[in-house]
């Protein structure tokens, strides 16, 4: 295998191969894939994300899906932010320091990147006691317990 892309959605893999690689090794690549419950595309499907990828656009390489978690883990922590806001008062001030210390949170776990061997992983927990009173606290647990994905509320609340 030369590469594999990641469709933006997250939904679609690409394979490129290298012009050397033999059956096997397609056939192994295949395999693991489908042990991780992918399945190899044909017809229109396949037709229409093989012109889809060779466009160019929203296709990424490893460090590229990373930097696309980082901006993901952005938008998560300010939809639990705006949760919290529809049920407790927070400074503009509060608001955006907690934001950026739950992105920075969020970001180290989707990327796996939690700094060194001797960097203690930042949990939620612990960003919400320097931000939050305890009735705050809880407020934000119900937030994040509703999960990362928008909910019908969420988009009232904008």
């Amino acid at each position: 295998m030369l590469e594999a892309w990641l469709n933006r959605a997250g939904t679609r893999i690409a394979v490129v191969w290298k012009p050397d690689s033999d059956t096997e090794t397609r056939r192994n690549v295949a395999t693991d894939l489908q042990e991780d419950r992918a399945t190899e595309l044909d017809g229109k499907l396949r037709d229409e994300t093989v012109a889809d990828f060779l466009s160019g656009r929203g296709w990424y390489r490893g460090a590229d899906v990373d930097r696309l978690s980082e901006e993901e883990a952005g938008v998560i922590a300010a939809r639990w932010i705006r949760r919290v806001q529809t049920k407790t008062t927070l400074s503009k001030d509060k608001a955006e320091e907690l934001q950026a210390a739950l992105t920075n949170a969020l970001r180290k776990k989707l990327t796996g990147k939690n700094g060194g061997p001797n960097e203690e992983e930042l949990s939620v927990e612990q960003v919400d006691a320097n931000y939050l009173d305890p009735a705050q606290i809880k407020i934000l647990k119900g937030a994040i317990d509703k999960g990362v994905r928008p909910l019908p509320e969420d988009e009232r609340a904008n």
